[in-house]
């Protein structure tokens, strides 16, 4: 098992111009040193910080704290390298992810995050989002705080603490087309040219599709 010892070194190396982090690796007790470069200082110390946490480095972990974004990204890498998760789950995580980054609590140590720091950024997605997506952000910090438990980063869970909000905004209700409206719309798209309506092909594919899948041939 490989394990990182230390927190690792950064300094500037006037000979390369640049800046580089050291850190080592030990796996079956032996010890190899490596290295990260860059022209920035910052970007060295985010990759060496994440492989400080990729690794569970308990020492760094005591020292700095643990980011809740940081658990939340570890759950969807460990479902994605599972199989539990499709590309395109994966992709849509992406969008919930950065949500929680971008706020007050996603850069928060997990360990001083509490139940009324929470309840203000939920009651925050009210008025920008739908019921659906906070029920997603919801889920995610959920699991980032069960994980946290798991992991002994947390004795207690804050999260059990905190009402899930209603959105303000409204539910758009979808309706399928009739069937007078889906051949009205079928026979425009066939008498109309690709200049006028450039995705007609792809909606006629799909009246294809949704007909065969009815009929039970596809």
């Amino acid at each position: 098992m490989k394990k990182v010892k230390g927190n690792g070194t950064i300094y500037y190396n006037h000979n390369k111009k640049l800046w580089v982090a050291e850190y080592y690796i030990v796996e079956n007790n032996k010890s190899t040193k490596k290295s990260i470069y860059g022209k920035n200082r910052d970007i060295v110390s985010q990759k060496l910080t994440s492989i400080m946490y990729d690794f569970h480095n308990d020492n760094f972990i005591k020292e700095n704290g643990m980011p809740l974004i940081t658990l939340l990204k570890q759950i969807r890498e460990d479902k994605f390298a599972a199989n539990l998760i499709s590309e395109s789950h994966y992709s849509r995580l992406e969008f919930v992810i950065k949500e929680i980054e971008n706020s007050d609590i996603g850069n928060m140590d997990i360990t001083t995050i509490t139940a009324r720091d929470l309840q203000n950024y939920f009651n925050s997605l009210i008025n920008r989002y739908t019921d659906s997506t906070i029920k997603k952000v919801w889920e995610c910090v959920k699991q980032g705080f069960e994980l946290a438990i798991d992991e002994k980063y947390i004795l207690e869970n804050p999260f059990r603490k905190v009402l899930k909000p209603k959105s303000r905004k409204d539910t758009k209700v979808l309706e399928a087309l009739t069937i007078a409206e889906h051949t009205k719309l079928s026979k425009y798209l066939l008498e109309s040219n690709l200049s006028q309506e450039k995705y007609k092909n792809v909606i006629l594919l799909k009246q294809i599709i949704e007909k065969k899948k009815a009929e039970g041939t596809l």
